[in-house]
């Protein structure tokens, strides 16, 4: 939301995640302190597990409640960066839970991979903007190109 908010920018919305310190609030921390925890040698999966559910369902829960003065506009830009978003984590969430059926672990592998993609979800966005950069740049042209009296807005 808060990309959109910088005008798509990378730069601003890294500029608005240290002032805002969102990167280090405390669902993201205690998210990462729960992904440590389960990856240690010492945890027990069903702890582990049990663990990763009860934050992963504090996180939706805290995330569905929030209101926002300005709501994210879903344009089709938006759609473009939140599906790139999503094939980005589900590959490295099954990946990572694959890699783990190898050890016997592949469930706990992939929902301790799952909360790591909501601790870093802030560069999940920033990658997927930088993946798109060139088809955002093309249909720019697209639309500079186009005679007046065009539907420009059918495009973006």
């Amino acid at each position: 939301m808060m990309l959109q908010q910088n005008s798509y920018r990378n730069e601003r919305y890294s500029r608005w995640l240290r002032a805002s310190q969102d990167t280090t609030s405390a669902m993201r921390l205690v998210s990462g302190a729960v992904v440590l925890a389960s990856m240690s040698t010492l945890s027990v999966p069903v702890v582990s597990m049990s663990l990763i559910a009860f934050v992963s369902a504090v996180n939706v829960i805290i995330l569905v409640r929030r209101r926002y003065k300005k709501p994210l506009v879903m344009t089709n830009r938006a759609w473009r960066i939140f599906s790139v978003m999503l094939i980005l984590a589900v590959v490295i969430v099954v990946s990572t839970g694959i890699v783990g059926w190898k050890y016997g672990k592949g469930f706990e592998y992939a929902a301790v991979a799952s909360l790591c993609v909501f601790c870093f979800s802030h560069l999940f966005s920033m990658s997927a903007n930088w993946l798109l950069k060139p088809v955002e740049k093309h249909i720019n042209n697209v639309i500079t190109r186009m005679p007046n009296g065009f539907c420009a807005q059918c495009l973006t």
